[in-house]
Order: C-alpha cells, then sequence, then structure tokens
C-alpha cells in the first residue's frame, strides 16, 4: 500500500475525530481565508489566468531542487519521437533502412517512422521544444493549461468560489507533483479538451451563448487527437444532452439554436476530420487507418476491452524486447486485468487513484446522493460514471487515461464538499463545515508533504534508472568511437519475469545524423548489413540482464565480427 495512501487515512480519522470532539476548531483562520478566496473568485477570468500562472510560477522555482526529468517509460519516448519530428517540420519520417533492426515497443517502423500515438501530445511536446528549447516545457505550459480550463470549465457549473477550489485541488493533485507534471506520458492535453467540452455545454444551455459552441468543437478535435476513445465515451452524454435540449428549444421558441449550434460544431468536425486523415494518410497511407491500429495489427495479441476475447494470433517477432513486451508482459496485464475486473479495479474507482484525487477528496463523496438533488449537475455525474465504467473495462487504464472527464470528477468532489458543509443543524452542521474545510487542507498537507519527503530522501535528485542514464552513456561511446557509434542490443529477460521493463532501442527521427544508433542484434550476417547501410559509424554490443522488471545487468563490449547471436 503507499505511503501517500496510509497518510490520507490517518489524516482523515485524525479530521473525524476533531469533527467530533471540537467541530468549532479553526473558524477565524478558515473564515478569513474563505472571505479572502470569495473576493478572488468574484473577477472570474482572472482566476483561470492567475491559476496557469501559479502553476508554472511554483513548478519553476522547484527546478532549482527538481529538476527537468527524463524519459523512461516506453510511451515517454513514443510521444517524444512525434515530438521531435514535429519539431522538425514533418508529420512522420521515411521508414529505416533494415528496419527490422529499429522496433521498439509503441513506434512504428513501417509503413512509415513515427509514433503510435495520436497527435496532440507530441505536438505540445514539440511546441515547448520550438519555443522554449526543450519539450518539458510543453508539459508545464500544458499543465498550466489544464488547471485553468479546471477552474474555466467548473465557473460554468457552480459558484464561482467552489470553482476556484476544485482548481486549487486539481493543481496540487495533478499540475505539480504527479506524473502528469514529471513525465511526458501524463493526460493534461486530453483534460484540455474534455474541460472545453464540459465547460462550453452550461454557457450554452443556461445562457444562451452559442459562440461556447466553438469552443466545444475545439475540445472535441483536442480529444479525438490526445485520447480518442476515451474522449468519444466521455462525451457521448453531452452530445445527447445537447440535442435533447436543442429540440425542446426548437419546439418552444420560433428561432432555433440549431442552426447556431450546427455551424460551429460541424465546421470543428469537418476541420479536425480533415487534419486528422491527414495525418493518417501520412503515417500509415489510409486516412482512415490511426497509427494505433497499424500498430496494433503488426504487434499486439491483446483486445482494447477486457470483456472481449483473445484473437489467438500468431505473431512472428523479430527481437526479444518486442516479444516480451506484447507476448508475456500485455497478456500477463490483461489477464490480471480480468481477475481484478470486480475486485481490484472496484476498488480502484470507488477510492481513486491515490496520486489522483485519494481517500481525502473521495471521503466527501458520501455526500454524493445530496448532490444529485441538484439537477443541474447530473450531467456531470452521469460522465463521471460512464468513464468510471469505462475505466472498469479498458485492458491497462491508468490515471491519465480519464483524462477527458478530469475536471468533472473535481465538479462532483466539490460539489460533494458543498454539500457537506450544509449540514442540518446542530453539531452535525458544525463538524460538516469543519471537514470540508478540513478534508481539502489535509488532501493538499499529506499530499505535497510526501512530496517533499520523497525529495529530501533523495537529496532532490531524481533516481535514475539505467536507461534515463542513455545520454551519459552516448556521450562516453562517442568519445571512445572518436565519432559515431551503433550499439547492437542485446537483451536476457528472467523467464519467470513478467513486469514492465526498460527498452534501449529509442532513436531520434533523424537516423543519419544521431550520433548513437541503438539496434537489435540480430546476428552477424545482418548485422554486417547493417553496418554497411550506415556506415562510418564504430560498432558496439550492449547487454542488458532483466529480472522482476530490473536491470540487474548492463554491460558494453566491443563488437566481434565473428561471433553469432
Amino acid at each position: 500500500m503507499p505511503l501517500s495512501f496510509v497518510l490520507e487515512i490517518i489524516a482523515l480519522l485524525i479530521s473525524l475525530v476533531i469533527a467530533a470532539a471540537v467541530p468549532d476548531s479553526g473558524n477565524r483562520i478558515f473564515g478569513r481565508t474563505e472571505r479572502l478566496g470569495s473576493k478572488i473568485a468574484v473577477r472570474e477570468t482572472l482566476c483561470w489566468q492567475a491559476t496557469a500562472a501559479l502553476v508554472v510560477l511554483i513548478r519553476a522555482l522547484l527546478l532549482a531542487i527538481w529538476s527537468i526529468p527524463r524519459p523512461r517509460i516506453h510511451d515517454e519516448f513514443a510521444y517524444l519521437l512525434g515530438a521531435a519530428t514535429f519539431a522538425a517540420g514533418r508529420l512522420t519520417n521515411p521508414s529505416p533502412k533494415l528496419w527490422q533492426f529499429f522496433e521498439a515497443p509503441h513506434i512504428l517502423v513501417t509503413p512509415t517512422y513515427q509514433s503510435m500515438y495520436p497527435p496532440a501530445q507530441s505536438v505540445v511536446l514539440a511546441s515547448g521544444t520550438v519555443l522554449l528549447g526543450h519539450p518539458w516545457f510543453g508539459v508545464l505550459l500544458s499543465c498550466a493549461g489544464m488547471s485553468a480550463a479546471i477552474v474555466w470549465m467548473l465557473q460554468g457549473w457552480m459558484p464561482a468560489r467552489w470553482a476556484l477550489l476544485g482548481g486549487l485541488l486539481s493543481l496540487v493533485r495533478l499540475a505539480i507533483c504527479s506524473y502528469w507534471m514529471n513525465s511526458y506520458w501524463g493526460g493534461a492535453v486530453a483534460a484540455i479538451g474534455g474541460c472545453l467540452v464540459m465547460g462550453a455545454y452550461p454557457r450554452i444551455v443556461r445562457q444562451r451563448r452559442f459562440g461556447y459552441a466553438w469552443a466545444m468543437g475545439i475540445g472535441l478535435i483536442v480529444l479525438a487527437n490526445s485520447r480518442p476513445f476515451e474522449g468519444a465515451v466521455s462525451s457521448l452524454p453531452v452530445g445527447v444532452a445537447l440535442l435533447y435540449w436543442a429540440w425542446n428549444q426548437h419546439r418552444l421558441v420560433p428561432r432555433s439554436p440549431f442552426s447556431q449550434l450546427a455551424t460551429p460544431l460541424l465546421f470543428c468536425a469537418m476541420v479536425g476530420a480533415l487534419l486528422t486523415g491527414y495525418y493518417n494518410y501520412r503515417v500509415t497511407g489510409h486516412a482512415l487507418l490511426m497509427p494505433y491500429r497499424e500498430h496494433a495489427e503488426q504487434y499486439q495479441q491483446v483486445p482494447l476491452l477486457l470483456p472481449m476475447n483473445l484473437p489467438g494470433r500468431n505473431i512472428r517477432y523479430r527481437n526479444a524486447d518486442i516479444q516480451y513486451q506484447y507476448e508475456i508482459w500485455e497478456l500477463s496485464q490483461f489477464k490480471e486485468g480480468r481477475e481484478q475486473y470486480l475486485g481490484g479495479r472496484w476498488r480502484y474507482v470507488i477510492f481513486g487513484d491515490h496520486e489522483t484525487l485519494g481517500i481525502l477528496l473521495m471521503a466527501p463523496m458520501v455526500m454524493l446522493p445530496w448532490a444529485l438533488r441538484d439537477g443541474r449537475l447530473r450531467l456531470i455525474f452521469v460522465c463521471s460514471i460512464v468513464t468510471a465504467l469505462h475505466l472498469l473495462v479498458e485492458h491497462g487504464a491508468w490515471p491519465h487515461y480519464a483524462a477527458p472527464q478530469i475536471g468533472s470528477f473535481f465538479g462532483l468532489v466539490v460539489q460533494c464538499i458543498r454539500h457537506l458543509r450544509a449540514g442540518r443543524r446542530g453539531k452535525l452542521r458544525q463538524a460538516g463545515r469543519f471537514l470540508s474545510r478540513a478534508l481539502p487542507v489535509a488532501s493538499v498537507v499529506c499530499f505535497t508533504g510526501f512530496g517533499i519527503s520523497s525529495g529530501q530522501e533523495n537529496g532532490w535528485k531524481e533516481t535514475l534508472t539505467p536507461v534515463q542514464q542513455r545520454p551519459e552513456a552516448e556521450a562516453t561511446l562517442v568519445a571512445a568511437s572518436k565519432g559515431k557509434a551503433i550499439v547492437f542490443v542485446r537483451y536476457h529477460f528472467d523467464p519467470r519475469m513478467t513486469e514492465p521493463f526498460e527498452d534501449w532501442n529509442y532513436n531520434s527521427p533523424d537516423l543519419a545524423d544521431a550520433p548513437v544508433l541503438w539496434v537489435h542484434d540480430m546476428g552477424r550476417t545482418d548485422n554486417e548489413k547493417l553496418l554497411r547501410a550506415y556506415p562510418g559509424r564504430t560498432p558496439w554490443y550492449f547487454s542488458v540482464d532483466y529480472s522482476n522488471g530490473l536491470a540487474t545487468r548492463t554491460e558494453f563490449s566491443a563488437y566481434d565480427q565473428t561471433s553469432s547471436r
């Protein structure tokens, strides 16, 4: 059980004891803070702008002790390949010569060389590279945009001061300390798209401000190019509700809202379909064939959803790491997911991920039956339930898979906190008011404290895994080679291992100019063909042994032309 989860349980128990014994604790300081927050929240535009600025300021100040992260996960390298490609002004790259040597998880090497993922995340990373010199700055800006978008979205659903609270909670829980900020595969981009869709709906329906249909359309484009499947599932209730409302309005008023909504939404749908189709065409050769689907056809053996049957495909893998990724690890994850279908996954959905909402923010959800009496937020509840049910059946679900509705989750939490505060009378009302104040504060303190303690434990230095030390290894190889190098990687897996591993065979999009190429060792004869295809490079061997998901041995050695795999 994660230490942060234990800390939050302890904090919850302490809060409950104080609420029962001395419920009027902290009235003065809490009251002053709430009055100040109410004064600030009235200026709605300033609130979401200030929230974004606060994310940038806090994380920028932390760079002195918490450096820019290095990629480690397969997905991160895939997104970074897309980012480097876009930053170079290309949509994709030609398939490498002898592409079998360059295979890597989540990467297409044929028909073109590109990430398998939708392009939105890589576009954001590329903007960080182009504007500020490093892809992580794209992550920073997207997380700032996510916190601002959550505030803006909630302002359409609830009073401004409560919307500000939801934004600040998301700032701490997601936009500063979590992997959404401190990696390259988080969900901030999809969260922005989801918030645009959800935030536009109440402004269109309640305020009849049809110009916000443009925001909804842009949000749908972002979702289609970041998390298309989850975005479509979570946006379906919004589309149904909007059509139902527009139909009723058409019957009641002479001027139908259909035309005012159709123009921006259809235009955005057309533009989004053309852009996405053209990107698909450039990468896979077919406008309707997504790179993700092309990659699945080439490598994957498990379906997207747990209730689906295994296709029983007989795929011949050319390299040990690719075979382990898709034939052993993903298959074991699929089987484990089925076993947890009515066990661990229900607990995950009910109690929340310890890095996203956590037990302290899920505790107020006991007030959900009373919160749902306010019909204005029922759509948020429906979207959240649809997303939660979807996560129960999706293979390999991570917290950022829920990114399209993360604003709705925080909205539900805040709404439940509001009803926790509005107890009926007497001591119960006082206890509820104390908990409505203490639980958000405790959540922020626990999560921040855990991050600080973890940083102090490591001396505020990231503990680098072997693959995260590749830049240093490449510098050593270039110096030893007195020029460019090519590394033939040999993988050795413990036959009992079913954990994820770190893959070394990731390269930049410009293979010809890369100082070091990381390729598979495919035997003496084929290796010689590769050396002739990429001349002028000093060859090396690199052996890596994996056990329990960890690299137990890494070793470089001189290339021996007489050896075989």
